[in-house]
């Protein structure tokens, strides 16, 4: 059995995920924005766990550079093309049905170089710990793929669970829907319903961003957790949104604090301009 090498033994952030919306088997229309919930869930966690799993946006990319529909529910051998497209080493492909109350949730890791699938894993749990059920189904794939793993079981399955399952469903409806205004009323619901749900503050900042409603994207980006996983991000985004409103001395400071962790050219130039917009001279931050 070559499980313990290769494949396991790469763990951490050499390893490139892509996990595929679940295939939702509960007969129920009404639970189709589960499957990316899952999606959702398990690549949060697996980055948590120090994986690369790719993005939303990178795997609706690869779908659209492939010619397949984005509700698209590949076969084995489709999603290892897909997985090849984003050069990942990994799949994780699954299904969720209902029981009762319940929920079950299973799911299958597919090793793309060695070409084999890994034992399948599955979880239940009540509907209503929706959440919790996904990020223990993650804990196991997480183990599969590093039997090494370190982290707390409890820890890892209950980041998210603060999250109401209300919220977190408008969260999933608000990047799945096509239409901008439909997005938006439903990342705007989420953030009533939970008002330090970070993701959904970060999505709502990109979607006012987009439609150049600057300061109300800057005071979303405000609202993401600077030390979290979307913090740098959202502070040059704002930074950028503050600078479009000609709030010019608040992006320089948000620049300047992205610039202390990440001075990237495009972070520290901005800071630059922020400056010399003020009159100021920004010179020595042009790079």
């Amino acid at each position: 059995d070559a499980s313990g090498d290769g494949a396991e033994s790469g763990a951490g952030g050499s390893r490139v995920l892509l996990v595929l919306p679940f295939d939702n088997r509960t007969g129920q229309p009404n639970l189709e924005w589960m499957r990316e919930a899952a999606a959702e869930i398990l690549s949060t966690r697996f980055a948590s766990a120090g994986f690369q799993p790719t993005s939303r946006a990178d795997r609706m990319y690869a779908l659209d550079h492939l010619g397949l529909p984005q509700g698209f529910q590949p076969s084995r051998a489709s999603a290892i093309k897909l997985t090849q497209t984003l050069d990942a080493d990994s799949i994780v492909v699954g299904s969720y049905t209902t029981d009762g109350n319940g929920i079950v949730a299973v799911a299958t890791l597919v090793d793309v170089p060695q070409l084999r699938m890994l034992p399948e894993v599955s979880v239940r749990g009540e509907m209503k710990d929706m959440v919790a059920v996904f990020g223990e189904l993650a804990w196991k794939l997480t183990k599969q793929l590093d039997p090494n793993f370190n982290g707390s079981e409890q820890t890892f399955a209950a980041a998210g669970n603060g999250i109401p399952l209300t919220a977190f469903e408008q969260y999933i409806r608000g990047i799945m829907e096509p239409d901008q205004a439909e997005r938006l009323r439903h990342l705007q619901t989420a953030v009533k319903l939970s008002p330090d749900f970070g993701q959904a503050w970060m999505a709502l900042g990109r979607e006012d961003y987009k439609g150049q409603q600057y300061q109300d994207a800057a005071e979303a980006f405000a609202k993401v957790d600077r030390n979290g996983p979307d913090g740098l991000e959202a502070g040059f985004y704002r930074g950028l949104s503050l600078m479009f409103s000609g709030d010019y001395p608040h992006a320089e400071e948000a620049f300047a604090d992205v610039a202390r962790v990440l001075p990237l050219a495009e972070v520290v130039n901005n800071e630059g301009v922020a400056q010399s917009r003020q009159g100021k001279d920004g010179i020595s931050l042009f790079i």
